[in-house]
């Protein structure tokens, strides 16, 4: 573990986020194999409980599909010699803030502080996926313990140590999966840190912004710094 440490210190951010998304789309085994078997039951109830299975997996189908879009952008970056974020290959961020305009420590010469009201907009979509993000936490936890193999494997008994043997791959599976998803969560989360827009949202005219930038409205800070005593 303590090899692992200093390697995961040496790495740039950039790097950070690119193996935190290898390992995010590490869960397509989980997400095709067994995510939609566990919710059909509640998809075909009709009514609330329907809605609810759909957001459920719709969200863990999200995260793992904006875990393999930002895995494109750091390919396509790379080929265009643009793999780093905006403060450069640095292996720290910076979350100073101060209760004063323009409510961050940067200095960079052009740094965006005020963005367009359509900029503001992409922000908040990326700002949803906080909450898309808990809903696939929550429902990942459900898949993991309504899991038949995780049951199977650890209170089923076998006639034969070999048997066992071959059912624990499958246990082994989901768990990793459930590990992974959870380590998808993080890298979009970890992104947001970077300053690293998403694709999508980088095509619709987000611009990357510095890490540790704050990017909220001048409005929502004051309004913060009024309730909170700091910014957002």
């Amino acid at each position: 573990m303590g090899q692992i440490s200093i390697w995961w210190r040496g790495l740039t951010c950039r790097q950070r986020a690119t193996f935190m998304a290898l390992g995010g789309v590490g869960t397509l085994p989980f997400t095709v194999i067994h995510a939609r078997s566990v919710f059909a039951p509640y998809i075909a109830a009709g009514g609330l409980t329907t809605w609810v299975a759909w957001t459920a997996l719709g969200a863990i189908y999200y995260v793992i599909g904006r875990t393999v879009l930002d895995l494109c952008r750091d390919f396509l970056d790379f080929l265009r010699g643009e793999y780093r974020i905006r403060g450069g290959d640095v292996s720290h961020v910076s979350y100073r803030r101060q209760k004063a305009p323009p409510y961050d420590l940067l200095t960079a010469p052009d740094i965006g502080r005020d963005f367009s009201i359509w900029q503001y907009a992409l922000i908040a979509s990326i700002l949803c996926e906080v909450v898309i993000g808990w809903i696939a936490l929550i429902a990942v936890l459900y898949v993991f313990w309504r899991s038949p193999y995780f049951r199977d494997s650890y209170f089923t008994p076998y006639n034969s140590a070999l048997a066992r043997i071959f059912s624990a791959f499958p246990a082994l599976l989901v768990d990793m999966s459930f590990l992974l998803v959870v380590l998808a969560l993080g890298s979009i989360v970890y992104r947001r840190d970077l300053g690293l827009t998403p694709l999508i949202q980088r095509w619709l005219g987000l611009s990357d912004s510095y890490p540790g930038q704050n990017t909220s409205p001048r409005w929502l800070n004051e309004l913060a710094i009024l309730i909170f005593g700091r910014p957002i």
